[in-house]
């Protein structure tokens, strides 16, 4: 199966490679699935970074686009050999900045006192658990809800939690709940609710998310009075590229098409001043990462993390012996693609608190 992947993305031809830097028998290489801009496009961008240097009053929308932009570097034999790459020293670089990893301590002064709403799929429940886990040291619940959960027990109580699940695909078409359905159950659930930026709304997905969600996303908070909020859009994910039976699989040609369709909701998203998180860019050279999944676009899983007292007898109980016999089981949530993505999240939410600390 790896084979097929490879030359799927060989043929897919959304990416490019450059050297970025030269070592003695190494390269350091980028690989980027935007198309190569054109030498006044990046003369203009060089110029942009340089006046922002010089210039007090840069505009805030382009600090998001560098943000937003960025590209995988890594060491290779060679460039033009993607084969010769070590991609387990891939490092993920934006263009403009460098996003900062928090430490929990500041993680959790600065999430204290919010409420972070997650609407979207399994991908987007995937950054929801990594950011409890974060917060908690470890997830104490788990489990792949397809409907709405909230939970209070996150940052010592400081730090309030929901998903909605969406869209309910398993069930006939004509019975699924509307997006502005599913996102005012969600709003309702969480509330009471601060109309600012203590509320946090991400949305996001593999491949359904359009813009009409989006629309549908700003009227309802407008009608719920939540219009000062942050909001925060993932972009696409890689997936749905291999056929499996009972699901849909998309060609080449709509690959392609995924690429720029997720672009569009990138830019029209930032419009309306969304925090973007572009997962499509990071997750579709990594093929090699897929985890558990019949779609093949999870970039991560969760794992029951051992304990003591599993090795402890079961008839050996409190009651018989005096100690032992307490069964909390803990989880952990692996995938170091699902986890670049999600300290970007992070570091995006807590953008104002660590440039004021």
């Amino acid at each position: 199966m790896q084979s097929n992947l490879s030359s799927y993305y060989e043929t897919l031809s959304l990416e490019t490679i450059s050297v970025v830097q030269s070592f003695v028998g190494q390269s350091l290489c980028e690989r980027n699935n935007y198309p190569k801009s054109s030498r006044k496009k990046k003369r203009e961008r060089v110029m942009k970074k340089k006046s922002r240097l010089n210039n007090d009053d840069y505009d805030k929308n382009e600090a998001k686009e560098e943000r937003r932009k960025g590209r995988w570097v890594l060491p290779c034999l060679s460039c033009g050999e993607r084969n010769s790459c070590f991609w387990r020293e891939a490092v993920w670089h934006p263009y403009g900045c460098r996003h900062a990893v928090l430490s929990t301590e500041t993680l959790k002064q600065c999430l204290a006192g919010k409420k972070l709403l997650f609407i979207g799929d399994s991908t987007n429940r995937g950054m929801m658990h990594y950011v409890i886990e974060r917060l908690n040291g470890s997830l104490n619940e788990w489990d792949k809800t397809h409907d709405i959960r909230v939970y209070k027990n996150v940052n010592d109580g400081r730090t309030v939690v929901s998903f909605a699940y969406y869209p309910q695909f398993w069930l006939p078409t004509n019975q699924r709940p509307v997006f502005d359905k599913a996102l005012y159950h969600l709003i309702q659930k969480s509330r009471p609710l601060k109309n600012n930026s203590n509320t946090v709304l991400i949305v996001g997905g593999v491949q359904w998310l359009a813009t009409q969600h989006l629309l549908m996303m700003l009227r309802a908070l407008r009608v719920e009075r939540l219009q000062g909020i942050k909001l925060v859009m993932k972009t696409l994910g890689a997936g749905f590229h291999l056929p499996v039976e009972g699901v849909h699989t998309l060609s080449m040609d709509e690959q392609r098409k995924l690429l720029l369709h997720s672009m569009g909701l990138a830019d029209f998203a930032k419009h309306y001043n969304f925090e973007v998180i572009d997962t499509f860019n990071i997750t579709v050279p990594r093929y090699k990462d897929f985890l558990q999944g019949k779609c093949a676009c999870h970039f991560h899983r969760v794992v029951k993390i051992p304990s003591l007292d599993d090795n402890f007898p079961r008839w050996r109980t409190r009651r018989n012996t005096g100690t032992g016999g307490s069964r909390q089981t803990r989880f952990h949530v692996e995938g170091p693609i699902n986890a670049i993505y999600s300290e970007i999240l992070l570091s995006r939410i807590c953008s104002d608190f660590y440039l004021d600390t």
